[in-house]
């Protein structure tokens, strides 16, 4: 096993210009598994259901001791098993490809609103910086404030 080490925060950077385009690249990606989920899963169910795959029971009605189709009707079965694992892998994938892009986007998000409240708080720490007195020499008479 392998042995935890603390992550090397000091050359840390967060580029939140990859982060939102790592957000569009999943939408892209879901986008893409939709449109399988649309036009081939679709496609293999209705011809799964076509007039040839009726006709597959029918001829099972047919088979004899010496041979027939219920290898076929097995391997049939086995398939749209298949297809159906393979539709509900797709159907989580979308739902975990939309769940990341949203989760990305806050990311990039909540990070531009630290950024911004750093900015701004450098900002009052220079303000004020700047609007106090040096300090005064040992031995020199105080001076009041302004």
């Amino acid at each position: 096993m392998g042995t935890s080490r603390p992550a090397d925060v000091k050359n840390s950077h967060v580029d939140v210009e990859h982060l939102e385009n790592a957000a569009k690249y999943i939408d892209q990606l879901k986008e893409y598994v939709g449109e399988i989920l649309a036009t081939k899963v679709t496609r293999i169910k209705t011809l799964s259901k076509s007039e040839s795959s009726r006709q597959a029971v029918k001829v099972e009605a047919e088979v004899t001791p010496f041979g027939g189709f219920v290898e076929a009707k097995e391997r049939w079965d086995g398939l749209i098993k298949a297809n159906g694992n393979m539709e509900a892998s797709l159907k989580a994938l979308e739902t975990k490809l939309a769940t990341l892009a949203e989760g990305t986007r806050k990311i990039v998000e909540n990070y531009k609103t630290v950024e911004e409240r750093n900015h701004a708080n450098s900002k009052d720490i220079e303000r004020i910086l700047d609007t106090v007195t040096p300090p005064q020499a040992a031995g020199a008479p105080p001076v009041p404030p302004a």
